[in-house]
This record gives C-alpha cells, sequence and structure tokens, in this order.
C-alpha cells in the first residue's frame, strides 16, 4: 500500500510541475510558467539522468522516452485548456453576487481532469514499472527508500 500511496504522490507532483509550470525557487523571484520547449528539454534530461543512474539499455530509454513524452504532451494540453481558468475564477469572486454553483461547478470539473490525469500518470508509472527489469526496479526502490528518510529535496527521489 506505501508503495502506492508514492506513486499517486508522485503522480500528482508531475501533474502540479506541468500544470502549473512551476519552476522552483530562483531567488525569490518569480521567473513564469516553463514554455512548452523548457518543459520537454528538462524532462528529457531528467530521463537521460534517470536512465544513467539505473542503466537503462538504449531500447529501454527509447520506450520510457514514449510514455514520458505521452504524459508531458497531455499535460501540456490540460495546462494550456486552463490558462483562462484563473480569470474566469476571479470574475465569479469579483461579482457582486458570487454564483456559488458556478466556482463548485468549476471546481468539481477541474478535480475530475486533475485525477484523470493522475490515473494517466499512474498508468504511466506501471508502464516503466514493465520496461525495467527487477534489478533496476530495486534501485529505483532502494533511492526511494534512502530519499524518503531524508525528505524528497527540490529534484525528487533521485536528486543531490
Amino acid at each position: 500500500m506505501k508503495a502506492k500511496s508514492i506513486w499517486t504522490t508522485g503522480a500528482a507532483v508531475v501533474a502540479f510541475v506541468l500544470l502549473s509550470g512551476f519552476r522552483g525557487g530562483g531567488c525569490g523571484r518569480s521567473q513564469g510558467p516553463l514554455s512548452p520547449d523548457e518543459v520537454r528539454e528538462r524532462s528529457e534530461a531528467a530521463l537521460s539522468w534517470f536512465c544513467g543512474e539505473i542503466t537503462c539499455t538504449a531500447d529501454q530509454k527509447a520506450k520510457l522516452a514514449v510514455v514520458a513524452n505521452k504524459l508531458v504532451d497531455d499535460g501540456l494540453a490540460m495546462r494550456e485548456r486552463h490558462q483562462g481558468e484563473r480569470g474566469e475564477m476571479l470574475s465569479l469572486f469579483a461579482a457582486d453576487r458570487i454564483d456559488s454553483r458556478a466556482v463548485h461547478a468549476k471546481v468539481d470539473e477541474r478535480s475530475a481532469e486533475m485525477t484523470a490525469f493522475a490515473h494517466r500518470a499512474t498508468d504511466a508509472l506501471i508502464q516503466a514499472h514493465d520496461i525495467l527489469t527487477p534489478e533496476q526496479r530495486a534501485k529505483v526502490a532502494a533511492k526511494i527508500r534512502e530519499r524518503g528518510e531524508r525528505g524528497p529535496g527540490p529534484f525528487g527521489p533521485f536528486g543531490p
């Protein structure tokens, strides 16, 4: 059950990063959301680093890239669909009389889409599991356990 929780949390973090354009700290200054090209570049760099850490074959790396790219494209498409929602919610709030049904409906709609995305991200993790060897999966689990004792850090379970 704990492993499922780790994967679900990971899926939620991926969804957050992709949808919010989160860049992390920057000496207290906002750098704005990542462009789609920057998201893809970071995803490719993370995959290269990850594959180096667990010694992936070229075939495994190619298969993992297909899974990762599909998830990145899915998240970017969802982020684009939601670009105007902040303004919609602000307009609802700024009205003389708030339409609570409309606000709740928008929250429910977004929550359902985020849950669906989290499930797709979880499916991607399951696909990655099937691509990796038992030895590689053991390395991943060991890194997650090790990092769990120290906390996730700014680069996820594998970062420095």
